[in-house]
Formats: structure tokens, sequence, C-alpha cells
């Protein structure tokens, strides 16, 4: 994680005329500070093993926000919340239910566990972009022109690392190979295709920015009882509440949490 600098003013001082006294001319940079969030949900190390996901264990989720502080502002607003899944569950009969074929998608798609966030620096052009192009997909996801479909890798991580990549916001690889669909023709093309997925691109930027902030929602960290699922220090993966962000809305994390910033990738 880097410590950013400072945006500092800058002065120039004048010669003074007969004597009098220096004029300093300041120029006073003032701007939003804007924030990119990329969140995982990658609760399950059992369907991560030697960099291939099993999704009859586990898919993984994949989200992003962005944030903007106005100048001499303490709190940050969203600008942008994109979560692509599907709107509907997958038909009962076909390969799994993540690998399901064409679906109706929802790009609002509901935070369910806990998550791992990494938090980016980003420039106001960056997050315009990252707005205009989640905005344009969104459309096409309501005017049913695109759909979620895991077999032509319309999903959560790709989606999300192609409209950051379109914004002109670079982030590690993604891709990685798959199995678990329940047929094992359909297994030997996903495993040959290397899909980006949420696991891999997850174990990527770990690899590039160091520990992620874990985030239980509001409700904070729950010890798992007899019979939940539970992550590595025994507290529950899953939430009581499920959660979306809406442009306007404040950032839910804690100003402790929002003080970690893992890279300043403005260009």
């Amino acid at each position: 994680m880097k410590t950013l600098s400072p945006r500092h003013s800058s002065g120039k001082a004048k010669p003074s005329k007969n004597g009098e006294v220096n004029t300093v001319t300041v120029q006073i940079s003032r701007e939003d500070k804007y924030i990119l969030t990329v969140g995982f949900e990658v609760n399950y190390p059992e369907a991560f093993h030697n960099n291939v996901l099993n999704l009859s264990v586990d898919f993984g989720h994949t989200f992003f926000y962005v944030t903007r502080r106005p100048t001499l502002s303490d709190y940050d607003i969203v600008d942008t919340f994109f979560s692509f899944g599907p709107a509907e569950l997958g038909e009962s009969g076909k390969i799994t239910d993540e690998y399901n074929g064409e679906r109706p998608g929802n790009t609002k798609y509901e935070i369910t566990e806990k998550t791992k966030m990494f938090r980016l620096r980003i420039s106001k052009e960056q997050a315009e972009k990252i707005k205009m192009n989640s905005t344009e997909f969104t459309k096409k996801v309501d005017n049913k022109t695109i759909f979620y479909d895991t077999s032509l890798n319309n999903t959560c991580a790709e989606t999300a690392r192609d409209i950051l990549s379109t914004s002109r916001v670079s982030t590690p690889d993604g891709h990685g190979s798959v199995i678990g669909t329940g047929n094992n023709v359909v297994d030997i093309a996903a495993y040959s295709l290397a899909l980006v997925n949420p696991y891999m691109w997850f174990k990527n930027f770990q690899a590039t920015w160091g520990d992620p902030i874990s985030w239980y929602e509001k409700t904070g960290k729950i010890k798992a009882q007899q019979g939940e699922e539970k992550d590595e220090d025994g507290y529950r993966i899953k939430l009581y509440k499920s959660w979306v962000l809406s442009p306007g809305d404040s950032d839910l994390l804690p100003e402790d949490k929002r003080q970690v910033i893992h890279d300043d990738i403005r260009e």
C-alpha cells in the first residue's frame, strides 16, 4: 500500500519595484478525491486449487464501486456501483446453476457474503469513464441485448475487468482455468479457455497490492454457529443482511477502512 502524496499549493514571488514589498501569486489546486473499490466474494478456499476454479464448489463474485469525496469534505459519496449477476436462477436439469447458459442479467446484484476489498485512487476522468461505460452496459442488460452467460464469459469478473480496462484503469490479469460444470466435455473446453474468474483475479490483486480490507457488512463479525459456513477466523461467511449501493449513498466503509489506499493509479 502506498501513502499518497498531497496535492500542494504553489507560489511564485515577483520582484519588487522601488523597494516595495514583494507580491506573491498563489495557485491552490483543489480537486475531488475519487476512489475505486473492487470487492471479491471468494470465501471457499477448497474451490480454488492450483489456480483452477471448481464451479461446483463456488463460483465467487466480483463487483466495484466508485466514490467521490468533495474538496474540504469528510464524506465519500457513491458515484457508480456495478455488480453483474444473474437476475434469476438457472433452469433445473442443465449443467450447474453457474454454468447454465443465457439468463437475464442484473447490474445491481446483491452482495450476500463477506467481501475482500481493494481501494485504488483514480482520476476524475477515469471515474467519469467508468460511470459512462457502466451505464451503457446496464442499458444493454435492461434491454436484454446482453445476458449473463458463463459459457460466453459474460460474467461478473470478466465484465467488471472489461469496463475498467475500457475506462483506462489497469488491473491484474484474471484469467484462469475452470472445471466443475457437471459435464466432462464442457469441463475440457472451459479448462482450455481460461476464463476470467473472481478467484484468479483476486489472487493477482493480492499479489500486486497486498492484503485486502475484509468487510462483513455493518452488522460486523459474527461467530459462526454449528452448521453455519465459516471463514478462516471462524466468522459467518453469509451476511444476515445483503447490500447494494446506489449513486448518492455514502460509502458503507467506516473511516478507518476508508483511510486505506492500496495504490494511486491516476493517469
